[in-house]
C-alpha cells in the first residue's frame, strides 16, 4: 500500500509528507474499488471525518509503519467487509504460536486442539478472557483491526488471531514478555479455571482433540 515516496529513515520513520499522501491514495481505492465504503463507516461525512482525524493525527516528525497502519485499520474495518483489508507485509509464519486451536460454535469460541496432556482437561471448554480481557472486549479490539461480514466471521478471524503473537500483541495492546498466556475457560457445570498456555515456537506434537461418538471415514489419497 506504501508509495515509493514513503521511503524510512535510518530509525524506520516515514516522513509526514509520505504519510499524508499514502492516506489520501488509500481513500481514493477505497471510494473507487468498493461499492459502497460508506454505508457501515456510519455516511459520506462520518467518513470522511474519520480520515480527517486520520491526517490530523500524522506529526510532523512522521511516524513509524508500525503505529501508521494502527492508525489506518480501523478506518478500513469500519467498511465492515470481510474482503477489504489492510496489512503491513507481516508473515503469519511466526516464531511464536499459542499452543491451542480454537473453533466456533455457535457465538462462542471453544477450544478444539490442545498439544500437551496436561492441557487436556480445558478440551471443549469455552473461552472466556485472555489475559485478563474478555472474549467481548477482544472481538471489540478485532473489529479495529479488520472488517467481518458477521458475528461468525468475526469469531473466526479473531480464532486466527489469537494464535499469532504478533496478533496477540496488537489485540491485547501490549508486549508479551514471557512465554505463557493465561486463559480463563468455563463448561457448563464445571467451576471456571484459567490454564497458562505456551506461547512459543510452533510445537511438534500432534494435536489431541476431544472424542467424538461420530463415526468418519478413513483418510486415505483420495
Amino acid at each position: 500500500m506504501y508509495n515509493k515516496q514513503a521511503q524510512a529513515s535510518s530509525k524506520g520513520v516515514l516522513s509526514q509528507k509520505a504519510l499524508l499522501e499514502d492516506v489520501r491514495q488509500l481513500v481514493r481505492l477505497l471510494e473507487e474499488s468498493h461499492p459502497d465504503p460508506y454505508i457501515n463507516a456510519g455516511g459520506k461525512i462520518a467518513f470522511h471525518r474519520q480520515v480527517y482525524e486520520i491526517l490530523r493525527k500524522i506529526p510532523e516528525n512522521g511516524m513509524t509503519r508500525e503505529v501508521f497502519l494502527k492508525l489506518l485499520r480501523p478506518l478500513v474495518a469500519a467498511l465492515q467487509d470481510g474482503h477489504t483489508t489492510i496489512g503491513g507485509g507481516e508473515s503469519k509464519e511466526e516464531s511464536r504460536k499459542l499452543w491451542i486451536r480454537w473453533d466456533v460454535v455457535e457465538e462462542q469460541l471453544f477450544v478444539s486442539g490442545v498439544y500437551r496432556n496436561e492441557d487436556i482437561p480445558i478440551l471443549g471448554q469455552k473461552l472466556i478472557a485472555l489475559e485478563g480481557v474478555p472474549l467481548k472486549e477482544l472481538m471489540r479490539r478485532a473489529e479495529q483491526i479488520k472488517g467481518f461480514d458477521n458475528v461468525y466471521h468475526k469469531l473466526a478471524g479473531l480464532a486466527d488471531l489469537l494464535t499469532r503473537s504478533a496478533a496477540l500483541e496488537t489485540l491485547l495492546e501490549r508486549k508479551i514478555p514471557g512465554n505463557r498466556v493465561c486463559i480463563e475457560f468455563s463448561k457448563e457445570g464445571v467451576k471456571n479455571q484459567a490454564a497458562l498456555i505456551p506461547l512459543e515456537s510452533a510445537s511438534s506434537g500432534n494435536i489431541q482433540e476431544p472424542s467424538t461418538q461420530i463415526a468418519l471415514p478413513e483418510l486415505n489419497a483420495a
